[in-house]
């Protein structure tokens, strides 16, 4: 069994992040998504793949702050940035 803690620590590793780094952004993570508190050692797969997907997505830009504040130079700093394209605008 793999817990929700587990894949989002997999996830941070998976995109160049390690040890304490991984470690401080887990614990912001917690404190910003309250409603995890007593869910984070779930299993990862009574979890709808939209929901972890959300819980990945906070962790992210989460990690893009870290970055920016403690290692900016990072050479994984482009793995979290937002790469989603906006919408085209229109001109009125």
């Amino acid at each position: 069994m793999i817990n929700i803690e587990t894949k989002i620590k997999n996830m941070l590793e998976e995109n160049g992040m390690w040890g304490k780094s991984v470690d401080a952004v887990m614990s912001k993570a917690k404190e910003a998504i309250p409603d995890m508190k007593n869910r984070w050692g779930d299993d990862i797969n009574d979890y709808f793949n939209p929901l972890v997907a959300f819980i990945w997505g906070i962790t992210k830009n989460i990690a893009l702050e870290w970055i920016d504040e403690n290692l900016p130079e990072a050479w994984y700093r482009p793995m979290f940035v937002n790469t989603t394209p906006r919408p085209m605008e229109t001109e009125e």
